[in-house]
């Protein structure tokens, strides 16, 4: 896609894609002020402001086994170190990459001869393009005592973001029902002019962030990375859907044999209790022995119309089964 073909059809890139959040970010400190105070309001906006230093994104290696991790984006704000990341799909092991990149941040703060420096808060703020935990847009977490309900260390924060659900709010309540907050998470997610100009309007701040949202979105070199990347995650997301079927195959066939199992002792269960109502008329022994029978047949029989139910061709329930096709159409 050309700056051409972006202006024509109205779009931008939108603020979830990594070179441009950062970027964003990085320029617009009122922005920047903005999101950090509504996700941490114990932060004023004006501290966040003066006191912004913006750090290397490349974490330290303290051995040559460890590999480099570069995050995207990390802010010194007086005595707290905030680590910004952006996630725009779920994948097993997000939340433990995010983790890793925390616990590195912490592993810093000790100096060359081990001792340890103290005092530096660590945050990490993780936008999410997806909903996870619940309807919440901001979810904080830190380590806790379930029991006693005790902080282990006030120096670790952790929160999530949930752009999906802001967006959700959005279309169902409409814009008039934000906070100026999250019109701002809104702002990150929208991809045509012709929104995030209703978004803006009447705000200075939210108008600059948008200025500066189609200035990159004319940038050629970023256009290409962001239709390659774009391209990129489609086939991730494709293997990832693949893997889930294949999954759910052998979950299925797995479920299939608990099911059998269940069946029959249910089946046999029931059976014998009916048998030995029967067979009260004709002796216990060959009342057991009927029952065990009934209970077979009836086990293996509700097996077949469960599995029958859940849309399994007659052939494949015929053979797990061992019950003849005219049996199963009896059924």
């Amino acid at each position: 896609m050309t700056k051409e073909e972006l202006q024509k059809q109205g779009m931008i890139i939108p603020g979830t894609f990594d070179p441009v959040f950062k970027m964003l970010l990085i320029k617009e400190r009122a922005f920047l002020a903005e999101i950090v105070h509504g996700i941490i309001p114990e932060i004023p906006k004006e501290l966040i402001l003066e006191k912004s230093v913006f750090r290397n994104q490349e974490l330290s290696i303290s051995n040559i086994h460890e590999k480099k991790m570069r995050v995207d984006l990390i802010v010194d704000i007086e005595s707290m170190r905030i680590n910004i990341e952006m996630n725009p799909v779920y994948y097993k092991g997000l939340f433990e990459r995010n983790q890793a990149y925390q616990g590195k941040l912490f592993a810093e703060q000790y100096l060359e001869g081990g001792e340890y420096s103290g005092g530096l808060k660590v945050i990490q703020i993780n936008f999410d393009c997806f909903t996870y935990f619940d309807e919440r847009i901001v979810v904080k977490f830190q380590i806790v005592d379930q029991e006693r309900g005790m902080i282990e260390s006030e120096n670790y924060e952790k929160y999530h973001v949930s752009l999906a659900n802001v967006r959700k709010k959005y279309y169902n309540e409409g814009i008039q029902k934000l906070t100026r907050f999250e019109k701002c998470l809104l702002l990150l997610t929208m991809e045509r002019k012709e929104e995030i100009e209703k978004i803006s309007e009447g705000d200075d701040t939210l108008k600059e962030a948008k200025e500066r949202l189609e200035e990159m979105s004319r940038d050629e070199k970023l256009i290409g990375v962001y239709d390659g990347e774009k391209h990129d995650r489609m086939v991730q997301m494709m293997k990832d859907a693949y893997s889930r079927e294949k999954g759910m195959e052998e979950g299925r066939k797995e479920g299939l044999k608990q099911g059998l199992k269940q069946g029959l002792k249910q089946g046999i269960k029931e059976g014998i209790k009916e048998g030995i109502k029967e067979g009260k008329k004709e002796g216990l022994e060959q009342g057991l022995e009927q029952g065990l029978k009934q209970g077979k047949v009836q086990g293996i029989q509700m097996v077949a119309q469960k599995m029958i139910q859940e849309g399994m061709s007659y052939d494949l329930v015929s053979k797990y089964t061992g019950l003849s096709l005219q049996e199963l159409h009896q059924l």
